[in-house]
């Protein structure tokens, strides 16, 4: 019976082959943005923003930032409800300073607390009368 040959050669290398890298998440088909709601008067309709962007404003106004406590309760103002204590000034007072996401996300964090995920309607610093970040999820 004849064996076939024994192969004393090394095996080739063969070059690897270029996968793309594997990422942990699915990519996402859309981009991911927050929601600004109207503070309580009912003056703004709902909107969408990147978190990323500079805005500060709606129709010439601009966007307050109001803060919840890990529970959900809101807090537009730490201690007292005025120019001094309002997250982002009293709007009767001084008025109301503009911010982005990332400044309105960071005077929250800096008093203990987080973006809302509702608008806080009556509660403080007369920001009723103007749009509100939240920390709601939307579609770009």
């Amino acid at each position: 019976i004849d064996k076939p040959p024994i192969d004393d050669k090394p095996p080739i290398d063969k070059p690897p082959i270029d996968e793309p890298p594997i990422d942990d998440e699915p990519p996402s088909l859309l981009q991911r943005g927050v929601k600004i709601l109207d503070g309580g008067k009912g003056v703004f309709a709902t909107s969408c923003i990147d978190p990323k962007a500079q805005t500060q404003y709606v129709d010439g106004t601009p966007i307050a930032a109001q803060c919840c406590t890990v529970d959900g309760t809101c807090r537009r103002f730490v201690n007292k409800n005025d120019d001094e204590g309002c997250i982002a000034g009293h709007a009767r007072m001084g008025g109301v300073v503009p911010m982005t996401y990332a400044d309105a996300e960071a005077a929250c964090a800096r008093n203990g607390l987080q973006m809302c995920t509702k608008s806080c309607k009556n509660r403080g610093c007369f920001y009723n009368f103007h749009p509100v970040w939240t920390g709601l999820k939307c579609d770009l």
